[in-house]
């Protein structure tokens, strides 16, 4: 019964919650005076994040909690789902905290922005390597970890990435991606 309530539960409010992301999305994409706009792009880039993981994510854990097992029992498949889960996740705290450091900016530093060359150096560039890194960690450490991959295709997202367990890179991972963008 619990997994029944969960399905509509989630079910019911992931199709909003996509059909809103698509109309943001549009709005600020089909609008040049929005998409011009320096503070959108990281909202933008939010937007693709979080209607990636409402397209994907989602609805294969609720493939998932319906069949009791995952989906497509394949390492591939179980990599990507980890990467968009867990890498997509930490992704958007980071460009969350970007957004509020860039913001103050904005607010109290406009001078920043008023040349070319400001705007390359104190927002694209930026913008450019907090997903450029983010995606380049997760796609290393989950692809090509440095540990035995174990996958429980019981479990939902085939359970938890193997770095988990490499004290290094898990504490690099919990310090330097999660808590160091929880001090801004």
């Amino acid at each position: 019964m619990a997994h029944k309530i969960r399905f509509w539960l989630l079910l019911s409010f992931d199709i909003p919650a996509a059909i809103s992301t698509f109309v943001l999305l549009g709005h600020l994409l089909l609008k040049p005076a929005f998409r011009k706009e320096l503070h959108n792009h990281v909202i933008l880039a939010l937007l693709l994040i979080a209607f990636t993981a409402q397209l994907i994510d989602i609805p294969f854990y609720i493939v998932t909690m319906q069949l009791n097992h995952v989906g497509l029992s394949i390492p591939f498949f179980s990599d990507l789902w980890t990467l968009i889960n867990v890498g997509l996740l930490d992704m958007t705290a980071v460009l969350m905290a970007w957004l509020a450091i860039e913001r103050y900016i904005y607010v109290f530093h406009q001078q920043l922005f008023n040349s070319r060359r400001r705007r390359i150096l104190f927002h694209f560039i930026p913008l450019f390597f907090v997903i450029f890194y983010e995606s380049i960690f997760y796609i290393v450490v989950i692809f090509f970890p440095s540990c035995e991959k174990i996958y429980d295709y019981t479990q939902p997202w085939c359970g938890y990435p193997c770095y988990y367990n490499d004290t290094i890179v898990s504490t690099f991972d919990t310090i330097g991606n999660c808590i160091s963008v929880q001090l801004f």
